[in-house]
């Protein structure tokens, strides 16, 4: 269905995704200067559409941020449910795999984002009441795959920020350097330096850490 200017016409929904995804481009660009007729354009919706589906430009910011995230707290906690169920050590380590390749992939999307929003005047208030309660989410998720013996060495959280920061870091350096990335390669690195620490990363191999410990 389209309307009179031509433009389709989406359910609510999809619209307000569509907005929120061609608005962390523009935020991307222009930072919290970014005008609302600019996301509407990059949208391909006029200004009074947009605000048929956001009261204000922040409303916008924080979905366009925090939609990402939602979706990653809840692949998270199914992801790590699974992890908890799971005896078997391969398939131990094809969910840690997943589970990293979901927070590489969502802060690909904010990174940019991400400094803009906690350097605002708002940025305390936006990680305490928006942030925090979802990394909350994720480290409660995140408990249920490591044992009570280990959570007495490292807690769920730091475990948590320590894999989300390493992703951070290196989508910062790419953003700036212009750099590809191969997800894949990286997050196998990655859940081998979690898995077995610096010194042993490149030495293990799951079959050789599964012989050892049968």
């Amino acid at each position: 269905m389209t309307a009179n200017d031509g433009r389709v016409r989406l359910p609510s929904a999809l619209r307000r995704s569509q907005i929120a995804t061609a608005a962390r481009h523009v935020f991307a660009l222009n930072g919290t200067a970014a005008k609302t007729r600019d996301i509407a354009r990059a949208a391909n919706v006029t200004e009074a559409v947009l605000y048929r589906h956001f009261r204000s430009k922040d409303e916008i910011f924080a979905e366009a941020v925090l939609f990402p995230l939602d979706q990653l707290a809840t692949e998270l906690l199914r992801l790590t449910m699974q992890l908890g169920a799971a005896r078997e050590g391969h398939r131990r380590w094809e969910l840690s795999q997943e589970i990293q390749r979901e927070i590489f992939a969502v802060m690909e999307k904010i990174t940019p984002l991400i400094g803009i929003a906690l350097l605002s005047e708002t940025g305390r208030a936006f990680h305490a009441g928006r942030v925090g309660p979802l990394v909350q989410l994720a480290t409660e998720s995140m408990s249920r795959s490591l044992s009570p013996a280990k959570q007495e060495q490292i807690r769920p959280e730091t475990v948590f920020v320590l894999i989300a920061g390493m992703y951070f870091g290196i989508c910062i350096d790419a953003m700036l350097g212009g750099a590809e990335l191969d997800r894949e390669q990286i997050t196998k690195e990655l859940v081998k330096l979690v898995a077995f620490g610096i010194r042993r990363a490149r030495e293990e191999t799951l079959p050789e850490r599964s012989a050892k410990a049968g």
